[in-house]
């Protein structure tokens, strides 16, 4: 349920469904690791993206677990 609430920022690009489009990358159909990884990659500098790295600044490790359970778990197309 968390994972919903934080996702509202996220659909600004990806999409309310997480699918994205020609822009912005498919984000439900990752898997639930991957999403982890690249979020804390983008929270820590790891992966330089200063879009990604501006929406995670501030989110918890938790909120990233969240974020990532709920992505992952939204059907793909």
């Amino acid at each position: 349920a968390r994972g919903a609430e934080l996702s509202v920022d996220c659909a600004i690009c990806h999409g309310d469904d997480g699918l994205g489009d020609e822009d912005f990358p498919a984000i439900a159909v990752q898997e639930e690791a991957e999403l982890f990884k690249k979020l804390t990659g983008f929270k820590s500098g790891e992966i330089e993206n200063l879009d990604m790295s501006d929406f995670v600044a501030d989110l918890s490790e938790q909120d990233i677990a969240d974020l990532a359970a709920y992505y992952s778990s939204l059907p793909g197309k």
